[in-house]
């Protein structure tokens, strides 16, 4: 019995360091960041320089800032607006004072304003989820979920997470998750689909751990890509930024995805699963249209940058569901382990589809000089 009581103890010592060793990389200072410049301006003052510098050295918001949005007014008018009793919530208002304008930013200025907005009744569950997430076992799951689509990887230590409010999630390194995203939703279909996933044996935080195990596998996979990305002035830039997202999107969706919609698929009635699965139908379709830009690209290589940006704007969802199609096939017919060989290669990653549509009438195929475009590419954009 004390042999017993011995290895439980063990047993339980192991599960705590992995959590604690697990926690240690959970970065929530942006959270906390965002209370202080929130309670300033709902006080009716702006935030010293020192609050909104404090904000802004964040990991969160320097790694977004650094790699995307760059500059902190794009933030800081939102947060005026959500918080700063007359300030102007007009969103044609709020771009125009942060020099931007077009559909993906007046979506994401409209996104972000919303979830600003909802921090001040929902500060106690986001304070709490800080406190269930140090405690849960996250890094392990996502390694493991990462290694079924990754060769040869040595996953060493665990991949570094800063949290803010923001409505997305990124793969940078720390990547970035949106604490927000988890909580309790005011749609009843996104609550009948947490407690269905608790229901079928899950635990309430899930869906977190799969987005996390998402953007790990793009942490881990783009350490170590295995083509050479053109400058942003290369006629190509368009076309091989979307044909990547296609790759990197459709297999990192494998690993949530699958679980969310399909299999147990407790999130296929919600808003978003509806979405997501009506995109998923169009994708046959779709390939069709994209195998006739791909011989156009070969054919007037003289047109290529137009026809590039013409190529990336036709993919809905940053190539989420083209991505999930395409890679779905492939593993139909090849197995899952086969994606391990093409994953960090986007040009691979169409070739192999390629073969998998062509063992399956069902299945949409690349013609002969869509194929010769690819490998054009390929050749042009190898790290040799």
């Amino acid at each position: 019995m004390k042999r017993i009581f011995i290895v439980i103890l063990l047993v339980m010592y192991h599960c705590l360091s992995i959590a604690q060793e697990s926690s240690k990389n959970l970065d929530f200072s942006a959270i906390y960041q965002h209370f202080v410049v929130m309670e300033q301006l709902q006080s009716g003052k702006e935030p010293t320089t020192n609050q909104w510098a404090d904000l802004f050295d964040t990991p969160a918001y320097k790694t977004l800032l650094d790699n995307e949005f760059r500059k902190p007014i794009r933030f800081q008018e939102v947060f005026r607006a959500a918080y700063l009793p007359g300030y102007t919530k007009d969103i044609n208002e709020i771009l125009s004072k942060i020099d931007l304008k077009g559909a993906w930013w007046t979506s994401w200025v409209t996104s972000l304003l919303e979830a600003y907005e909802n921090v001040p009744k929902q500060k106690t569950q986001l304070l709490d989820l800080i406190n269930a997430y140090k405690r849960l076992d996250l890094s392990e799951f996502a390694i493991k979920e990462s290694a079924r689509f990754l060769s040869d990887e040595k996953f060493e230590g665990f991949p570094k997470v800063a949290f803010l409010i923001f409505n997305d999630s990124r793969g940078y390194d720390p990547i970035i998750l949106s604490l927000n995203s988890f909580l309790k939703a005011d749609d009843a279909r996104d609550n009948n689909a947490l407690d269905c996933m608790v229901n079928k044996g899950f635990n309430e935080h899930f869906s977190f751990q799969l987005l996390y195990a998402h953007e790990a596998f793009h942490y881990y996979r783009n350490k170590k890509e295995e083509f050479r990305f053109p400058d942003d002035n290369d006629p190509y830039s368009s076309l091989i930024w979307i044909m990547n997202q296609i790759a990197n999107e459709g297999i990192a969706d494998q690993i949530d995805k699958v679980n969310q919609y399909f299999n147990p698929g407790c999130f296929a009635d919600t808003r978003e699963g509806e979405q997501y699965l009506n995109y998923l139908a169009m994708q046959p379709e779709l390939i069709k249209r994209l195998d006739s830009l791909f011989v156009e690209i070969k054919n007037y290589p003289d047109s290529s940058q137009i026809l590039s940006r013409k190529f990336s704007k036709m993919i809905p969802r940053s190539g989420h569901q083209t991505g999930f199609y395409m890679c779905n096939t492939i593993i139909e017919e090849f197995g899952v382990q086969s994606i391990r060989t093409v994953s960090r290669n986007p040009f691979s990653f169409f070739k192999l589809y390629q073969k998998a549509a062509l063992k399956n009438e069902k299945y949409p195929v690349f013609s002969k000089d869509a194929i010769a475009c690819i490998e054009i590419l390929e050749e042009k954009f190898s790290l040799e």
